[in-house]
């Protein structure tokens, strides 16, 4: 399932997405028929997640469905089981979690030396796009690699941050990466007013569920490039389900006055 453009780093963006999805939508179907659709969309999303065999993947996957399950504790409590049975079962996914390997895995290198070069261009960053962190033309990235502690330098230079957010720091410099936090911050801020005051459940409990899926999001930007592609999709996608929950509850409440 990971065909070209979208290889397995990227393929969890979608299937994670689909899974919360596809697990809120099951508690509140009642069509027989529609309910089975969602269950085997629900379970193919799963194991190709598991598949996948990315951590991030597997940790913002366990992450979102804890939040998400008060508003759906018997889907969740016949879900879960199969999750960790599945992901006791997954081929080599097991190792690929051992502590060790997360302590000494090649990104520590690939960070440090990303906020090396952050450093350097705090303000504005080094500019907008995809190829230029990688441009030998424009930043030596080698000179970077060499600032950092020996022990975590690449042997290799990997031109990639392999970080949402430092994709964003990099690139845009500080100040866009705090315009980009107060954007987050008020996705927060009104996901957790139509939860906790929302006048409606439909409003709430898509509240909650897009929430949680931005959580799986910003896990999953901490160990992947999530600023193009299908992944910044998903993104826009969260952002105008939100948009919608709020427009819906503040129509409704202007009904009720």
């Amino acid at each position: 399932m990971g065909f070209n453009p979208l290889s397995i780093n990227y393929l969890g963006f979608v299937t994670v997405f689909s899974v919360l999805l596809s697990l809120h939508m099951i508690s509140r179907e009642t069509h027989s028929i529609r309910k089975t659709v969602l269950l085997v969309c629900l379970l193919t999303s799963t194991v190709a997640t598991l598949l996948t065999q990315t951590r991030a993947n597997i940790v913002a996957l366990i992450i979102s469905l804890i939040l998400l399950m008060p508003r759906n504790k018997k889907a969740f409590v016949i879900f879960f089981p199969v999750l960790i049975i599945g992901f006791l079962i997954a081929p080599g996914l097991t190792n690929r979690m051992h502590l060790d390997r997360i302590i000494h895995n090649e990104r520590i290198g690939m960070y440090l030396t990303t906020i090396e070069v952050v450093k350097a261009y705090p303000i504005l960053g080094i500019g907008f796009g995809m190829d230029t962190y990688g441009n030998k033309n424009l930043i030596d990235l080698r000179k970077y690699n060499e600032m950092i502690s020996p022990e975590f330098r690449q042997k290799k230079i990997i031109p990639s941050t392999h970080n949402s957010w430092l994709d964003i720091a990099v690139r845009t410099g500080l100040v866009g990466l705090a315009l980009f936090l107060l954007i987050i911050a008020t996705f927060v801020k009104m996901g957790w007013q139509l939860i906790r005051d929302g006048t409606d459940e439909f409003s709430r409990d898509w509240a909650l569920c897009t929430v949680s899926a931005m959580i799986a999001v910003s896990i999953q930007g901490m160990f992947v490039d999530g600023m193009f592609g299908p992944q910044v999709i998903v993104l826009y996608t969260i952002f105008a389900m939100m948009t919608i929950s709020w427009k819906v509850h503040h129509n409704k409440s202007k009904v009720v006055r």
